[in-house]
C-alpha cells in the first residue's frame, strides 16, 4: 500500500491541515449540489473524502467554526477568511471527512498548480442533475448521488481511473 499525503490551508494560511490515506480515497468527486454551489461561490466543487481522523488540523485549530449546513455534516472554515478547511459527517450510514481540492497546497507562488498526487483526482460528477454549466471531460456523471465507495461504484459500472456512469 501507498501512503498518500497532501497538506492544504484555508486562503489566509491561519489554519493549516494535513490528509492522508493509502492507496486512493473513500471517494474524489466534483459535487454540483445546490448548497456546495452555494457554500463554495461556484458552478462545482471538488471533494475529496477520506477516513474519520485522517484529517489532521496542523495549526490554527483554534481558529475553526463549524456549522451543521446539511443534516450530519459539519462544515469547518476559518474564523478570519471564511474558507472552508474541512467536512466531517460522524453519524448516519457512513462517516468520513473530506476537504475541496482548491484547498490543497499549490506549487510555487500564489495560483501555480496543485501539488495533489493524481490518485486523488475527482473521479466522477454528482448531482449534475443541479449544474449551472454543462462539463465535457469524459468523466461519468450521475443525476444525484450514488453510493460512493469504490466497491459499490465499481458494482454501477464505474472504473476508478476511467469509466462509465450508469
Amino acid at each position: 500500500m501507498t501512503e498518500i499525503s497532501v497538506t492544504g490551508s484555508c486562503y489566509c494560511k491561519k489554519v493549516k491541515y494535513t490528509a492522508s490515506c493509502k492507496d486512493e480515497p473513500l471517494f474524489s468527486v466534483f459535487c454540483h449540489c445546490s448548497i456546495c454551489q452555494r457554500l463554495c461561490g461556484a458552478p462545482y466543487a471538488p471533494i475529496i473524502g477520506f477516513s474519520v481522523g485522517s484529517i489532521i488540523v496542523t495549526s490554527g485549530k483554534d481558529s475553526l467554526v463549524s456549522f451543521e449546513a446539511t443534516d450530519g455534516l459539519h462544515r469547518y472554515r476559518c474564523n478570519t477568511c471564511y474558507a472552508p478547511v474541512y467536512n466531517q459527517r460522524l453519524g448516519g450510514p457512513y462517516a468520513f471527512e473530506d476537504i475541496l481540492a482548491s484547498s490543497i497546497e499549490r506549487q510555487g507562488a500564489g495560483d501555480g498548480p496543485l501539488k495533489m498526487p493524481a490518485a486523488l483526482s475527482p473521479k466522477v460528477h454528482i448531482f449534475y442533475g443541479n449544474r449551472i454549466v454543462d462539463v465535457v471531460d469524459g468523466l461519468p456523471k450521475f443525476k444525484t448521488m450514488p453510493a460512493l465507495s469504490k466497491e459499490t461504484m465499481e458494482e454501477k459500472g464505474v472504473v476508478f481511473g476511467g469509466a462509465k456512469a450508469e
